[in-house]
């Protein structure tokens, strides 16, 4: 019974080390989290932008850093209370985000669906692909709002990011995205859920050993 939990902790523990060395791009859920796990952050609020249809790629500069937006029939930024995001011209396009310049390894913002008026409206769902140098990750967003964030943090060099949602039955909806966030990446960190497995792995392979110890001195 000792050897098999001590075969378990080594397992989980060797399962947890691996997993994080190999993750190349993380995801965050919360701007908070994505903030602490960053540095040097520049946003692109797009309120600079006009509700006109702006031709591919568009060019844009944030601080230091530099992107291009893409999509097939162009770009048409959406308005929120006068607060303008990004989106483009036509539906069934994919909205692309390429061409980082100045270091990034790390990307964020609000991502959702807008109508036809450019008014952000119910969907169901948001599919995001993140690729860096060394590979890409897809993360959906269900019933995605105003207020969905998602951030993405590389071990490498960030080299695109595609937006694209769900039609919905009988209608249609834009892919729309706002404050975009570029930003440098820290030292990652495990999710909590990751710390809960370690922590888990480090109790068992410590009773173990202290079972062992135990059953030495008394042999």
């Amino acid at each position: 019974m000792m050897r098999n939990m001590s075969r378990a902790a080594a397992a989980i523990f060797a399962a947890t080390l691996a997993g994080t060395a190999n993750a190349a791009i993380s995801v965050f859920t919360t701007q908070a989290g994505f903030n602490g796990a960053t540095t040097a952050a520049q946003t692109d609020t797009f309120n600079d932008l006009s509700q006109q249809l702006y031709t591919s790629p568009l060019a844009r500069t944030v601080g230091s850093y530099g992107y291009q937006v893409t999509a097939a029939n162009g770009l048409f930024p959406g308005s929120n209370a006068g607060n303008v995001f990004m989106s483009t011209n036509t539906a069934t396009d994919i909205m692309g985000f390429s061409g980082f310049t100045g270091g990034v390894s790390a990307i964020g913002g609000f991502f959702f669906a807008s109508n036809i008026s450019g008014a952000p409206t119910s969907a169901s769902s948001i599919t995001l692909t993140v690729t860096d140098n060394m590979g890409s990750i897809v993360e959906v967003v269900l019933n995605p709002t105003t207020t969905s964030f998602r951030g993405f943090t590389s071990t490498g060099t960030i080299t695109s990011l595609s937006v694209a949602p769900t039609q919905p039955i009988g209608g249609f909806v834009w892919p729309s995205v706002d404050d975009l966030t570029l930003a440098q990446a820290t030292a990652a960190v495990p999710e909590p859920a990751t710390w809960a497995m370690m922590i888990a792995g480090f109790g068992l392979v410590g009773g173990t050993m202290r079972r062992r110890s135990t059953k030495v001195a008394f042999a």
